[in-house]
């Protein structure tokens, strides 16, 4: 299972959010299977 999650920032609106969880998501995808990313705030 690959899983993607983002951590909400100040700036962030549900659309950004979404979009940081979604490429978290597809770069778990990229590393291969059972991985997780964690989008954070920088």
């Amino acid at each position: 299972m690959s899983i993607g999650a983002a951590l909400s920032c100040k700036e962030d609106d549900f659309d950004s959010l979404y979009k940081k969880a979604d490429e978290a998501l597809y770069k778990s995808k990229e590393n291969g299977k059972n991985q997780y990313t964690l989008y954070s705030c920088s």
